[in-house]
């Protein structure tokens, strides 16, 4: 349900069913990938990059999940931490990595 509103662009409805998934299932990392693309579209990096990061903690090694810690570690000037997500990335589907390096390629 929570997609679906992120889908209509209902970033708060989302916020608020990825809020109640992760009570449920605090140890779910993909909940939390959810809030960080929500807080993204709500252009508000400091809380989406505090959603990834707790989705990082849970030892997710989700391509997607990388990507996007990777995306908000570079737009918002954390190179060192960019760098080494992309490390991981690369080592987990090199396709994926291939595709977010070429995002941010000047």
């Amino acid at each position: 349900l929570q997609m679906l509103y992120y889908g209509a662009e209902d970033y708060q409805n989302a916020l608020s069913k990825a809020d109640q998934a992760i009570a449920l299932n605090p140890s779910e990392p993909s909940y939390l990938y959810n809030v960080s693309l929500v807080y993204e579209k709500l252009r508000l990096p400091r809380k989406a990059i505090e959603a990834i990061e707790k989705c990082l903690a849970l030892g997710t090694d989700d391509g997607q999940h990388l990507s996007q810690a990777y995306y908000l570690y570079s737009d918002n000037g954390m190179q060192g931490k960019a760098d080494a997500i992309m490390k991981q990335l690369e080592s987990v589907d090199p396709r994926r990595a291939a595709r977010a390096r070429s995002r941010h390629e000047p």
